[in-house]
């Protein structure tokens, strides 16, 4: 027999706020691409809008005009703002991970010091 209750299977949670089972088990990450997968979609849904807008503007002029400064703009405003926090991390992990490649070119140890001027 065919079951046709709704899923309540949804990438963002359950209404009482629980995280699905695959975000957890992956951590902080997980966690993090469910809240950009739902920024993403806030920011897709915003762009529709404003090009619906822009599309019933009476002129070209004034419908660039309202893609411009009602959508494009505060969009990359809103995604350079929250996307801060994930090119810091992203930075940081890129640092780390040039650091230890440094570290193993040298082989470091007690002679990992420059030669200094006597």
């Amino acid at each position: 027999m065919l079951d046709h209750r709704p899923s309540s299977r949804s990438p963002l949670g359950d209404a009482a706020g629980r995280l699905p089972t695959s975000a957890t088990h992956h951590g902080p990450q997980g966690i993090l691409a469910l809240y950009n997968a739902a920024m993403y979609i806030i920011v897709i849904g915003w762009l529709y809008v404003t090009v619906l807008m822009a599309l019933t503007e009476t002129s070209v002029v004034a419908g660039i005009l309202s893609l411009t400064f009602y959508g494009l703009l505060p969009t990359a405003l809103l995604l350079w703002l929250f996307g801060g926090p994930t090119r810091r991390r992203r930075a940081a992990t890129r640092m780390a991970s040039n650091a230890s490649d440094a570290s193993s070119e040298t082989g470091g140890g007690a002679n990992d010091h420059p030669p200094q001027d006597r």
